[in-house]
């Protein structure tokens, strides 16, 4: 009996060691399995990472050329920038040099106007002797008229500062005839090159106001283009700024952790299969130590004979039961 049972026991230890070993390996192979659908898994995500890294590094590469294409049109504008700078100053003193120039036109008109207001004084201081020494009967008459003639005009000469108004002016002396016709001769030459002085002083008068009033309209437009490079160059310099922080967004997000690290898709592809294949050796070392184990038990210690197949025949009757 006790015979009986020492023989039960080695067979019963003998089972529950293949049970052991057979639930051993089939947790082993449903580990296997799922780290090969772990793998699969980690796979579809790394294609999935790399379509997105492709992806990130087109838009960087498109991002870089438009950031470079705007550092060119920001250096253009900045030297479009002061090239207009200096034509505006050049347009100042231009604008400046016209502006003195009519000045002295001005002046120069106010000193003609006043000649010709003396040469009217010296005609009438001229006359009036002349007139009352020839002239008898009517001779108050005519010195009257003169007089009045010469004083009408050089009052409206005086209040009058037009060049137009003098300008057609001229001296009419009603009544009898005098007889001083060199003098009046003389007074119709100087009143001839008077107006002739004047028609050239208002043509270039005119002449310069024009090329002042294109100066101002060109100054006014260059100053405007300025406005409008400035805007370009704010509006490209905050595209430089987005397009940095684009960048920096673009980067791969596990990179939080690391900062110092560049990712590629080698080392990525080299971490993923590391991690894989420490796992998947850990698991057939350990699947190997079970089987060596289950080995040396089924072994006879006489003739050294392997069981092994006759203990798969009983695992087998022993799960149909």
């Amino acid at each position: 009996m006790a015979t009986t049972r020492n023989e039960n026991n080695p067979q019963k230890q003998l089972l529950t060691l293949i049970r052991d070993f057979a639930t051993e390996k089939s947790q082993g192979e449903r580990r296997v399995a799922g780290l090969k659908k772990r793998i699969e898994e980690l796979r579809s995500t790394l294609d999935l990472t790399n379509e997105h890294l492709e992806e990130s590094k087109g838009l960087k590469e498109s991002a870089e050329q438009e950031l470079k294409g705007f550092e060119v049109e920001l250096s253009l504008n900045d030297s479009s920038i002061l090239a207009q700078q200096s034509r505006i100053c050049l347009i100042q003193e231009e604008i400046s040099k016209i502006g003195s120039q009519v000045e002295a036109l001005k002046t120069e008109e106010r000193i003609h106007r006043d000649d010709f207001i003396n040469q009217m004084v010296e005609f009438n201081k001229m006359i009036r002797p002349g007139v009352l020494h020839q002239v008898h009967g009517r001779s108050f008459v005519l010195v009257n008229r003169a007089t009045s003639t010469v004083n009408f005009l050089m009052q409206k000469i005086s209040r009058d500062n037009s060049l137009d108004s003098f300008i057609r002016m001229q001296l009419v002396v009603t009544g009898d005839k005098v007889e001083d016709k060199q003098t009046m001769l003389d007074v119709q030459v100087a009143l001839n090159d008077l107006e002739d002085k004047l028609e050239l002083i208002t043509s270039q008068t005119h002449k310069q106001e024009v090329e002042y009033q294109e100066n101002q309209d060109k100054q006014t437009k260059v100053q405007q283009e300025l406005v409008d490079w400035e805007k370009n160059a704010s509006f490209i310099k905050a595209v430089v700024k987005e397009t940095k922080e684009l960048q920096e967004l673009t980067r791969y997000p596990f990179l939080i952790s690391r900062p110092n690290w560049t990712p590629t898709y080698s080392t990525f592809s080299e971490d993923l299969s590391l991690t894989l294949n420490t796992q998947t050796a850990e698991s057939e070392e350990t699947c190997a130590a079970l089987g060596e184990e289950l080995q040396r038990r089924c072994a006879c210690p006489s003739c050294h004979l392997d069981n092994i197949g006759a203990l798969g025949g009983i695992l087998e009757a022993d799960q149909e039961c």
